[in-house]
């Protein structure tokens, strides 16, 4: 996908890609002044969202404007397994095998508790294209 990305965004010089651990972003250097995310919210494990937000928010500036997207639950939703920490767990077989993949899909009050030590000013949207939207700033 980075590849691919850097291929279409190649003509624009103010764009740099790096992979790097979302729970660590030790290779990435300096502050930003803005976070969006689209899609990617449902595959945080329950268990590290504090951890995520956390060094998230450390490399942003105070006050800095976050958007993450995600998905409403569907018809999918009651297939999903749930592991021992509440986690739910898609399956899906592609190539001839067999994945789980982390599919968590927060409500309004589990993104408001979760972005309670790390936000202000908080806006939750749901849309009837089956996607919500929540923004904040930084503290």
């Amino acid at each position: 996908m980075i590849e691919e990305a850097g291929k279409r965004l190649a003509h624009l010089e103010n764009v740099l890609f790096k992979v790097s651990d979302a729970y660590s972003l030790s290779n990435i250097a300096g502050n930003f002044n803005g976070a969006f995310a689209v899609l990617f919210w449902c595959h945080i494990p329950r268990e590290r969202r504090r951890e995520f937000l956390s060094v998230l928010c450390n490399k942003l500036e105070s006050g800095s404007p976050v958007v993450f997207v995600g998905q409403l639950p569907d018809n999918d939703v009651q297939s999903h397994s749930t592991d021992h920490y509440g986690n739910k767990l898609a399956h899906r077989r592609a190539a001839g095998k067999d994945f789980s993949i982390l599919k968590n899909i927060p409500d309004r009050n589990e993104l408001l508790a979760d972005l309670k030590a790390f936000a202000v000013d908080i806006q939750y949207n749901r849309y009837s294209s089956g996607f919500w939207s929540v923004s904040w700033k930084t503290v």
